[in-house]
C-alpha cells in the first residue's frame, strides 16, 4: 500500500510540474485518478484510516493501525 500511495503522490507531483512548464498534465492525471480510485478499497470508513491488510486468506481485511499509515495518508491527502 505504501508504494501505491507513493505512486500517486509521484503522479500528482508530475501533473503539478507539467502544469508549470505549460506542457500536458493530462497522462499524470488521468492515471493518478485511476491509482486513487484503487486506492479506495484499502480505506476503513469506520475507523477514518486505512486498512493494514486487505482480503487476507483466513483473516480477511485487518484494521489494525501501524506507524506506517502515516506514510499512506501524506502521500494521498493532497
Amino acid at each position: 500500500m505504501e508504494i501505491n500511495a507513493l505512486w500517486i503522490n509521484a503522479l500528482e507531483t508530475m501533473a503539478g510540474f507539467a502544469r508549470l512548464l505549460a506542457k500536458s498534465s493530462e497522462a499524470y492525471e488521468r492515471l493518478s485518478a485511476k491509482a486513487r480510485k484503487s486506492f479506495q478499497k484499502f480505506w476503513n470508513a469506520e475507523r477514518n484510516c486505512c486498512f493494514d491488510v486487505v482480503d487476507s486468506p483466513g483473516i480477511g481485511n485487518d484494521a489494525s493501525l501501524r506507524p506506517n499509515q502515516i506514510l499512506r495518508l501524506l502521500a494521498v491527502s493532497r
